[in-house]
């Protein structure tokens, strides 16, 4: 996603709050869709400051984050990573060697409990460069 990357317009909190819109409006059109967190948008909530973070949007960022998720019909609708039959979607791509650190016993793991445990992992593993952040 990373919907609240600033576009060099930090200031305008407005914009924010229309782009969220149009992504809670997305959400409300098209019910069945699967959402994958990124890392400008996972800054906020971990309060991890990021290229185009903007202190200055970060109750409204929040405030609607949270308004899209609810929006939802599942909780996992909305995840780091994502699946749809043999096609995995995250914001960065998963690599093995990510897999391998995170536990080197999911190396030989179905895919599904791979998805589990990177959605389920703490944000020290999920806040660096080899991350499907």
């Amino acid at each position: 996603m990373d919907m609240p990357d600033d576009w060099n317009m930090e200031f305008q909190t407005e914009r924010y709050r229309e782009t969220f819109d149009r992504a809670i409006a997305f959400a409300a059109a098209f019910p069945d869709t699967l959402w994958c967190y990124g890392n400008h948008d996972i800054s906020y909530p971990w309060g991890r400051l990021e290229t185009g973070y903007s202190p200055y949007a970060e109750r409204t960022v929040l405030s609607k984050f949270e308004e899209l998720e609810n929006s939802l019909r599942n909780p996992a609708q909305i995840n780091i990573m994502q699946r749809i039959d043999n096609v995995l979607f995250s914001h960065g791509g998963l690599s093995m060697e990510f897999v391998k650190w995170l536990d080197e016993n999911l190396s030989d793991a179905d895919i599904d409990d791979v998805i589990a445990a990177v959605n389920n992992a703490p944000q020290a593993y999920l806040w660096n460069d080899e991350s499907p952040l």
